[in-house]
């Protein structure tokens, strides 16, 4: 009986250190949960993207019909790697609020505390309340020995029946490989209901 009581006992422990991976936190500004919705109300809506890339002076245009929200999700990866609301970046950021000098709208900015994280900064820009977003903003740094790359990243939303829905994005960057020349390139788009 003393054992069984002993193992139900560590097992409670145990169980209690397990944290579940799904676990929603909320230290900062969750751009997964913002690109969930975003997913699904232009998968809803049968958008479509008009891009525009240019790399090494080379530019391609297209666009292109995301035709599921996997597609969908396919095309915002990037909004993937700029995500600091996770438990391991609990204190990594600095938060502070101010006007924005260029509009009406607030800024709430997320800045590193530390020099070598990947997200630098996030900052998001809102009309009297958060939920109300205009635009997001944030860089992206990667480094290792051979290969660094940079990038700026700017999404704009606009208010399409009472929601804010991404309108425009921009993503301006360099890549740098060992023994070899930076690229520089950009890539916007624009979403067409």
């Amino acid at each position: 009986m003393k054992k069984l009581l002993y193992l139900a006992l560590i097992s409670g422990v145990m169980a209690s250190c397990n944290t579940n991976p799904d676990q929603k936190v909320t230290y900062y500004f969750d751009t997964d949960s913002l690109m969930h919705i975003q997913r699904k109300m232009l998968y809803e809506q049968q958008a479509s993207i008009k891009k525009r890339a240019v790399i090494k002076g080379e530019v391609e245009e297209a666009q292109v019909h995301p035709d599921s929200l996997k597609a969908w999700e396919h095309e915002f990866q990037i909004l993937e790697m700029i995500n600091i609301n996770k438990p391991v970046l609990k204190e990594a950021y600095s938060i502070s609020e101010y006007a924005d000098s260029q509009s009406n709208l607030t800024v709430r900015e997320y800045k590193a505390v530390e020099d070598d994280l990947e997200v630098p900064y996030l900052k998001i820009y809102y009309l009297r309340q958060p939920e109300a977003l205009r635009k997001l903003e944030a860089a992206y740094v990667e480094r290792n020995p051979i290969y660094k790359s940079e990038r700026k990243l700017s999404f704009t939303f606009e208010d399409f029946t009472g929601a804010s829905l991404l309108h425009r994005y921009s993503i301006d960057g360099t890549q740098k490989m060992l023994l070899m020349d930076s690229v520089n390139f950009e890539i916007t788009g624009e979403i067409i209901l």
